[in-house]
């Protein structure tokens, strides 16, 4: 949505304005100490970091569209409800207990994550990944393995 605004304000510029424009952005730039950059890269990766193997890591949500792809009747391509209810993290969360996911609310994650779509592309996944974290104090990932490896 910002491009699009962006490219609309920048479409009615004149050459002369958009030269000046392109200055002030290359001073800008010009003014970001060497530092600035690495602290910036820094902090990009300690999230990065912190977020691995968890359910906002991009690759676990990657790894789980695949596997819900390779396990959608036809595989096609997108995930079905069927395929999403049986990937490892969700089959471990599911249960009648309290704490558990029940059917349904995975039902209902999945309808609003979906939008109503019967299959789901690597976005829709995560937007029903997340309507699936809501449900969780803690991340799911976490949660999964606290219930797989249980004393």
């Amino acid at each position: 949505k910002q491009s699009k605004e962006a490219q609309a304000k920048m479409s009615s510029m004149s050459k002369e304005e958009l030269e000046a424009a392109a200055e002030v952005a290359k001073k800008q730039m010009e003014q970001i100490s060497p530092d600035m950059i690495d602290e910036a890269v820094k902090a990009m990766k300690e999230v990065s970091a912190a977020d691995a193997y968890t359910s906002s890591d991009p690759n676990v949500v990657d790894a789980m569209y695949a596997v819900g792809e390779m396990m959608s009747k036809p595989p096609t391509g997108k995930v079905t409800f069927q395929a999403f209810s049986v990937l490892p993290p969700i089959v471990a969360l599911r249960g009648d207990r309290e704490q558990d996911l029940s059917k349904s609310e995975l039902a209902e994650c999945w309808e609003e994550g979906s939008l109503g779509a019967t299959r789901v592309d690597r976005a829709g996944l995560k937007r029903v990944w997340d309507e699936v974290q809501e449900y969780f104090e803690e991340d799911i990932m976490e949660e999964s393995r606290l219930t797989i490896h249980a004393k």
